[in-house]
């Protein structure tokens, strides 16, 4: 039988990587949005 503090590592590893994941897709998310917001901006300056 698993030990308990055995148990406890591997639900903390999964959590830990979980939030790495959820954080690295939410910053890429805003970093395309972000470049996506300054290109629109600066073909309407062009265009008028």
């Amino acid at each position: 039988m698993w030990s308990k503090s055995k148990i406890f590592a591997i639900f903390f590893s999964v959590i830990f990587g979980g939030l790495i994941a959820v954080g690295f897709y939410t910053i890429n998310d805003i970093q395309i949005e972000s470049t996506y917001k300054l290109d629109e901006q600066s073909i309407i300056e062009r265009n008028g």
